[in-house]
């Protein structure tokens, strides 16, 4: 089982782009995912942040679509939600994935 304390503490780098806005600068939809990510399919991309003094940062996560498609250059922020099922004797994952504005 894994310890609550430790998964939050582990997460500070992730958790570190909640309510951030960001560039989506790629995209994929994955068709067939991974058991402990249920039966449906996701899409995934790549973000780029603005950090200041001209930098750069990319970040790889899950996106959440409600309603449309994806595309190149759209604005996401960070967002809380669960990221895969839980058995029943651990933590329920959260993570931060990215919405589409």
């Amino acid at each position: 089982m894994t310890n609550p304390a430790n998964y939050w503490r582990n997460k500070k780098e992730t958790f570190s782009h909640l309510n951030k806005i960001g560039t989506l600068i790629s995209f994929t939809h994955i068709h067939n995912p991974p058991k402990d990510f249920g039966k449906n399919s996701y899409w995934v991309g790549i973000i780029e942040f603005d950090t200041g003094n001209n930098t750069k940062k990319l970040i790889t996560g899950q996106l959440v679509i409600e309603q449309s498609t994806p595309k190149i250059g759209a604005q996401v922020i960070g967002v809380v939600r669960k990221t895969r099922k839980a058995n029943s004797e651990s933590v329920i994952p959260y993570g931060v994935k990215f919405k589409l504005l």
